[in-house]
């Protein structure tokens, strides 16, 4: 007679609400980051202007992408209580506008890495 090993004992539980509480600050730091660039735009002219507003920008498509990600948490904690009514269609929706958002900065990531190394020659 075969034995049936309980799943708890092969798979770890994930903790979505510790999850969620964890990517809430670090939505918190990269709003506070774009704060602190929209207030030194004000201060820098040419080259320094230009990578301050794409770094602004990035820093968006950051927040985008990261609050995309505490939604889907925030989602998944509910079901995991048993409340809330997210579907596999939801999630799906969630799972495309996060993989695009990440898609978005990524991109952007490799214009900044240019300008920075065109700001620093």
């Amino acid at each position: 007679m075969e034995k049936i090993i309980p799943l708890q004992l092969i798979f770890k539980a994930v903790n979505f609400h510790d999850l969620h509480e964890k990517v809430g600050k670090i939505l918190d730091n990269l709003k506070q980051c774009n704060d602190v660039i929209s207030e030194l735009l004000s201060e820098v002219s040419g080259m320094e202007s230009r990578l301050a507003h794409f770094l602004s920008e990035y820093c968006l498509a950051l927040i985008d992408t990261v609050s995309t990600l505490k939604e889907m948490l925030y989602q998944l904690y509910l079901k995991s209580e048993n409340s809330g009514d997210y579907s596999l269609l939801k999630h799906n929706k969630l799972s495309k506008e996060y993989n695009e958002a990440v898609k978005k900065y990524y991109s952007m990531g490799n214009r900044l890495n240019e300008l920075y190394t065109e700001f620093n020659q």
